[in-house]
């Protein structure tokens, strides 16, 4: 968000699970790009686009469903990320992290 809208600032916070490296990107970076590759942009919009559908769902689930089924469909999208829902698959996620996930 912090690319797209000038003046704002970085909104987020992220802590890896498992190890990673980071890049960053400056404003003025991100602006020459889209300049040199205007489809970048179109890009980023689908990309927010996409995000702010994925709340909305978020929050009509955290609104309507209870938190055993909240819990489930998370379970489950982890589970494909890491592996798929094979038996025997490790989620390495604490209570406490599968419980901000589910809201």
């Amino acid at each position: 968000m912090a690319l797209v809208r000038p003046g704002s600032e970085r909104s987020a916070t992220v802590v890896a699970l498992e190890p990673t490296q980071t890049l960053a990107l400056t404003s003025s970076a991100f602006a020459t790009l889209c300049g040199d590759h205007p489809g970048v942009e179109r890009t980023i919009t689908v990309l927010l686009a996409d995000r702010v559908d994925s709340l909305n769902r978020y929050l009509v689930e955290a609104l309507y469903l209870s938190t055993d089924r909240r819990i489930a469909r998370r379970l489950v999208e982890v589970s494909e990320v890491y592996g798929g829902c094979v038996p025997g698959t490790v989620i390495p996620l604490t209570q406490h992290d599968l419980a901000g996930l589910a809201g």
